[in-house]
């Protein structure tokens, strides 16, 4: 151990005039400093446990709330130093110490090796103030080294999930499809639209689909204390397309249909019940007149009351008839999509239809040629 905190006396003086000769860009206050020790090799080659410490590091990078310190950079400090077993370490004091010499506040160490065709991969995480291990992650694989290379991965971001869960920010999706699954590291998190959603710290595989689009993937790095928003727009394949123009046309000519339809009623009873009332004042008239005077047919009088009483009942069909297909309309105008909606967008698995004028520049001066697309 003495032999330990002279190597990390001297670190520390490696260290100012390294800081110094290369000044770092100004991280911001909320993150946090983390040491990521090469992974100790176990029966495997010190290449695969260097390849696996720098696929670590990577991914501690990826989360954007941490400044890490690689194991490349450690034995950069340690160059000048004839014994470097401090990377070799593991006990949680020894670790502690380590850090605290490097100024980081976490320490990510761990192994990597093999038992028979299966790799293994650990890693542990501890807090340098209070050496308490934090998190713990093993992972294994099977067959080639190339496959643990992702259980390295899961086991980074496994590992600190703890840390990232404190460092809570929100996500907005702006989505003009409804109805459409969203997905945060393959797990549905709800259908748009979709409210604002609170999410760990950190990087998050964000993905929206629905039938008939391509699905849309993005990494997005959620911030503490901030919303990101992230703007998904589907593209919809050729059929989606052309099922979608046909229907919206149907529903749209539905719609003017009945509104006519409606319109044309409603004049129409409006017609009749302004030319009945009329022939209803002329009655009125002539039955006084036979009532006060004793002239006119009786007869002729009580079939023009039943032809107005008719027309009456005629005018009250007439305006039910257009009331109901305006009616019609409505749904028709509230439920049916607006035809041209995806004009201009090249739906998936099909090209963009048109005659494109195109310049052209050559040795007798400029043309121009045309492009048939179909």
């Amino acid at each position: 151990m003495p032999r330990f905190l002279s190597t990390a006396c001297l670190l520390c003086l490696l260290a100012a005039p390294a800081s110094a000769a290369q000044p770092a860009p100004a991280a911001p206050a909320a993150r946090q400093k983390i040491a990521v020790l090469e992974l100790a090799a176990r029966g495997v080659a010190g290449d695969t446990a260097r390849s696996l410490t720098d696929v670590v590091a990577r991914e501690v990078d990826r989360s954007g709330l941490f400044t890490t310190l690689s194991a490349d950079d450690i034995r950069a400090m340690l160059q000048h130093l004839e014994h470097r077993q401090s990377l070799g370490c593991t006990d949680e004091a020894c670790l502690a110490e380590l850090g605290g010499a490097l100024g980081v506040e976490l320490v990510l160490s761990g192994a990597v090796g093999k038992v028979g065709e299966t790799w293994v991969v650990s890693l542990t995480l501890l807090d340098v103030r209070r050496a308490v291990v934090i998190a713990r992650e093993e992972r294994t694989a099977h067959g080639a080294a190339d496959a643990l290379l992702v259980e390295a991965r899961s086991a980074a971001r496994a590992l600190l999930r703890p840390l990232l869960a404190q460092a809570e920010g929100a996500l907005r999706l702006e989505c003009e499809e409804e109805g459409a699954e969203v997905y945060v590291d393959e797990l549905m998190i709800g259908t748009t639209p979709l409210e604002l959603r609170k999410l760990p710290g950190g990087h998050h595989a964000l993905r929206v689909k629905k039938e008939s689009f391509v699905v849309f993937a993005r990494d997005v790095l959620v911030e503490p204390g901030r919303t990101v928003t992230v703007q998904a727009r589907l593209l919809p394949s050729a059929d989606f397309v052309e099922r979608y123009e046909a229907s919206a046309r149907t529903y749209r000519a539905l719609a003017w249909t009945f509104t006519a339809l409606g319109a044309a009623a409603a004049g129409a009873s409006a017609g009749l019940g302004i030319w009945n009332q009329g022939r209803l004042e002329d009655y009125r008239v002539d039955r006084r007149r036979f009532l006060e005077e004793g002239s006119g047919d009786p007869a002729e009088l009580n079939a023009q009351a039943d032809s107005i009483n008719l027309v009456d009942s005629l005018t009250w069909a007439v305006g039910g008839v257009g009331l109901a297909a305006l009616a019609g309309a409505l749904v028709f105008w509230l439920t049916g999509d607006p035809p041209g909606r995806y004009d201009g967008i090249v739906p998936a698995g099909g090209e963009q239809t048109g005659l494109r004028l195109l310049p052209l520049a050559g040795p007798d001066g400029l043309g121009a040629s045309l492009e048939l697309s179909f």
